[in-house]
């Protein structure tokens, strides 16, 4: 990371440089290195949304971190209404047990693109979980109807795009 600082001068070039190491790191699974290389973007940069929103990702999903990546999700979606960014902070939300809250960056990542398969997936997700611990069965049967429907939903997206990896996930939450 810091050869990738050193040989650009300017911010913006160092950005760049941090977030195409980050890429690579990534893309051979060291995580750690990868975390690294955000966290310097970000001591260039601390609103850049990328490196937030990225950072959040790979501690959620690879490194199973999701308190720590709570920080980076929560600041992230306060500067940036996009799906992707939303999608990850309610998805970090969801797998700390925030189900309700999750909902409302959920609802933002889908009213952004309601065409995004993993942002419904996420919301079918929560809303299952949701109705787990939901003890009223008049809303336990509304928050499992919604699952589906997203579920559905995202199932079709996912075969239409042939993302195989988000419609096997989709595929199991269905038959449960």
């Amino acid at each position: 990371a810091k050869k990738a600082r050193a040989s650009a001068k300017e911010p913006r070039d160092q950005l760049d440089a941090l977030r195409l190491l980050a890429q690579i790191l990534y893309s051979q699974k060291q995580f750690e290195a990868c975390k690294n290389a955000y966290v310097e973007a970000l001591t260039i940069d601390a609103h850049f949304v990328l490196a937030l929103n990225n950072l959040a990702y790979l501690l959620l999903q690879d490194m199973n971190n999701p308190q720590e990546a709570l920080e980076y999700s929560r600041r992230a979606a306060r500067l940036d209404g996009g799906a992707e960014v939303q999608d990850t902070y309610g998805w970090n939300l969801t797998l700390l047990g925030r189900y309700a809250d999750a909902l409302v960056p959920l609802n933002r990542a889908i009213e952004a693109d309601p065409d995004s398969a993993i942002a419904l997936y996420h919301r079918a997700m929560t809303y299952r979980r949701l109705s787990e611990a939901t003890t009223n069965p008049t809303e336990q049967a509304a928050q499992l109807e919604q699952a589906r429907a997203d579920a559905r939903r995202a199932e079709q997206l996912a075969a239409n795009s042939k993302d195989e990896a988000n419609l096997a996930n989709v595929r199991s939450l269905l038959k449960e």
